[in-house]
């Protein structure tokens, strides 16, 4: 071979080299980029730059027709007419024609103002005038959300041995020690209780705005607890009360309250937002914290005298059992300020010592009264719920609306909240209501990352290229229990320390990508401010009693603070293990087991763009792209040509 053919090979070799390789951390970041989608419909920017319509409206041609829809049917998303001029646009009357073309319904004279297609007792014309979809039955959506609650129900068996290998394996036998939730036990046993739900975040804000978006927080951006803004909805006109110091969710991503808007719906929240930018969350309206069963139902009547004609989605966020323990009981008549087992008071309505204390702590007074006192608040909570669904059964829409419950993360101590452990991310979750295939127990591991698809999904939405989760509907319906082409789920933290973890549902396997540098004289490197303050205005008292008491939790807590000892890798078995005590990582016979899970683990971060360590949370990625439409001038419109079937 000559020299020329020689140096020609390696030149070849060495782009080839280039070419194949993976692209650096910094190019990786840029992949999001290029499916911007600045509206709320499944049509990403390039997209709509490709069709004309306007990547900043979901509706370019306000026909009440998303713009995606109009894609998928083929009518024009850019023109609206009214060829049989019976006050519907053809572009929504064709919506009906299409949906089902071995109906009727096959020419713009079956579609009119008083027809009904969808057999929802609200008129087509009816549905045009709100917004809503005239092909699927307008349904309510009560969503339920406590906050620092970990399964802990009287449905759940939340005793230290683990939900199906402790009291009972029977999962309709389970209970919570000690603690009585009749309400919410009856609203799972008649819906759908999932046994092995899991979070997003394990922290408030990046787990609501995970879960509003259908996206991690790593791909979001939006990794730490941000200012709360409270309820003063609806904002004032040009008002931006955003304060993006702490950052946000990336301006393109649709967040379900947007979406709903859109779509007709009145949108609804209690007790607090605590999401941003603010603008990306614009409730309609906001209403107090339902602290008692008598604040949650004037809060329930109002949301549905305020949604008059339209359904409703209320975010009913309870800001309970956050610590501290004391409040929601104290408010509810349920705390007395002294004795107890600490002697500085104690819930009246849980017996502290006929509880389970999570073995992830030591079984000392002083964490023993916490864990009592936590559960008093959800006793209390389970009033709550019921006293929303007491009134909207008053109000004749029971019929009419999905009940959601479920928590943003896990009991709000060391090694739970902030941490990856499932103590920190494992969340009750009961589906039930209307169209609910229900008296069903889900073992399948199911994340928040779920809920927007679903949500979406049941309003007749195509999914949302953002949205990498699975639409619980086939398992609502009945059709399935499970995901065959979906073995795990994954869970993350980002703040303090960064880890990521991966379940089948049973076993649990985590990956501590950083380790946490916290300090004993300074806790505040590694841990929420409620996670350790003893006093005011926390009051918790389990951080001092662990590290007062000689005991195997002691050492793991100081693992979670300092890092120290702490594996890069670790594997539990939840059915035996429940709150994440004895790592099972280097155990031969599970080898094959921790094989499968890394690999799962590897492609979730890559699946979920999962290249940074931290987060950009600054990165406002539509603020760019916006600037750069805002020089276009839109396409003229084309004809609309008539559709037959």
């Amino acid at each position: 071979m000559t020299l020329y053919h020689q140096i020609s090979s390696l030149l070849l070799a060495l782009l080839l080299t280039l070419l194949l390789a993976p692209l650096p951390a910094s190019a990786q970041d840029q992949k999001p980029e290029q499916g911007l989608n600045s509206d709320t419909d499944s049509l990403s920017d390039q997209e709509e730059e490709a069709l004309g319509t306007n990547p900043l409206s979901w509706d370019s041609d306000q026909d009440r027709v998303a713009d995606d829809i109009e894609s998928k049917l083929g009518t024009n998303p850019l023109l609206s007419i009214d060829r049989d001029q019976d006050s519907l646009p053809d572009d929504f009357e064709w919506w009906c024609i299409h949906h089902d073309k071995n109906d009727a319904f096959t020419t713009l004279a079956h579609i009119s103002p008083s027809t009904d297609f969808d057999k929802d007792g609200v008129t087509d014309g009816q549905e045009f005038t709100l917004g809503t979809s005239p092909v699927v039955k307008l349904q309510n959506i009560l969503f339920f959300i406590t906050e620092d609650q970990s399964v802990h129900l009287g449905l759940y068996d939340t005793n230290p041995a683990g939900g199906y290998a402790g009291r009972s394996k029977n999962p309709a036998e389970n209970t919570t020690r000690g603690l009585k939730t009749p309400h919410l036990d009856s609203l799972g046993k008649r819906g759908i209780t999932f046994d092995r739900a899991f979070c997003l975040a394990p922290v408030c804000s990046p787990s609501k705005m995970a879960l509003l978006t259908g996206t991690y927080p790593h791909t979001n951006s939006a990794y730490r607890n941000v200012p709360n803004f409270g309820v003063n909805f609806p904002l004032r006109k040009g008002s931006d009360p955003s304060r993006l110091k702490l950052g946000g969710v990336h301006e393109d991503l649709p967040t379900l309250i947007e979406i709903f808007r859109d779509r007709g719906w009145h949108t609804a929240v209690s007790s607090k937002t605590h999401t941003e930018p603010i603008r990306k969350f614009p409730w309609h309206k906001g209403h107090p914290n339902l602290g008692s069963p008598k604040a949650a139902a004037k809060a329930m009547n109002k949301v549905i005298t305020q949604a008059g004609d339209r359904p409703f989605f209320f975010w009913a966020n309870v800001g309970s059992p956050h610590l501290p323990f004391k409040a929601t009981p104290k408010a509810n008549g349920a705390w007395s300020e002294s004795g107890g087992l600490t002697g500085d008071g104690h819930v009246t309505n849980i017996d502290a010592q006929a509880i389970d204390v999570p073995n992830c702590y030591p079984d000392v007074p002083g964490v023993r009264q916490d864990i009592a006192d936590y559960l008093g608040s959800i006793k209390i909570i389970d009033g709550i719920v019921q006293a929303c669904l007491d009134t909207i059964q008053k109000r004749g829409i029971s019929q009419e609306t999905l009940i959601i419950f479920t928590s943003d993360h896990g009991i709000g101590l060391h090694r739970a909240k902030q941490s990856v452990y499932s103590t920190g991310t494992q969340i009750p979750l009961i589906i039930a209501g209307p169209g609910v295939s229900g008296k069903r127990r889900i073992r399948e591991p199911i994340s928040h990352l779920d809920i927007a698809p679903t949500l979406t999904d049941l309003i007749g939405m195509p999914q949302l290229p953002s949205h990498l989760g699975k639409s619980l509907r086939p398992i609502i319906e009945g059709s399935q229990n499970g995901f065959p082409d979906r073995e795990t789920i994954l869970t993350a933290s980002h703040r303090y320390a960064t880890a990521r973890a991966v379940t089948d549902g049973r076993y649990y396997y985590v990956h501590h990508v950083t380790k946490p540098r916290g300090k004993l004289a300074n806790p505040a490197l590694a841990l929420n401010a409620d996670q350790w303050q003893g006093g005011h205005p926390w009051y918790n008292r389990t951080y001092d009693a662990t590290l007062a008491s000689a005991s195997p939790q002691r050492d793991l807590l100081l693992q979670t603070l300092t890092g120290k000892g702490l594996p890069e890798f670790e594997l539990f078995d939840l059915d035996q293990d429940l709150w994440c005590t004895k790592n099972l990582i280097n155990e031969p016979a599970l080898a094959p087991l921790r094989k499968r899970l890394h690999a799962q683990l590897r492609t979730w971060r890559q699946k979920t763009q999962d290249y940074k360590i931290k987060p950009s949370e600054m990165t406002r990625r539509t603020q760019r792209y916006q600037a750069k439409q805002a020089k276009k001038t839109p396409k003229s419109p084309a004809k609309s040509p008539a559709k037959s079937k």
